[in-house]
């Protein structure tokens, strides 16, 4: 009855403070099933790799400086 006559307020409740991320690729959000791994990468298909067109990279280089080769 309070409230039909606006003499009682609604619980009002305070949303937490928000967290500052770090980095947006966190994997908060995937279930512990898929990210209690370590991941793995798929090896690339060779030859898919050699029948590629070389021809639509040319004029384009790019060195990563912080890339090592690591063998399997």
């Amino acid at each position: 009855m309070h409230v039909v006559r606006k003499g009682a307020r609604p619980p009002v409740e305070k949303a937490p403070p928000a967290l500052k991320k770090e980095c947006g690729r966190d994997a908060e959000n995937f279930d512990r099933f898929f990210t209690r791994h370590p991941p793995v990468l798929t090896p690339p298909d060779q030859e898919l790799i050699a029948n590629l067109d070389q021809d639509e990279f040319q004029g384009f280089s790019f060195l990563n400086a912080e890339y090592t080769l690591t063998s399997h």
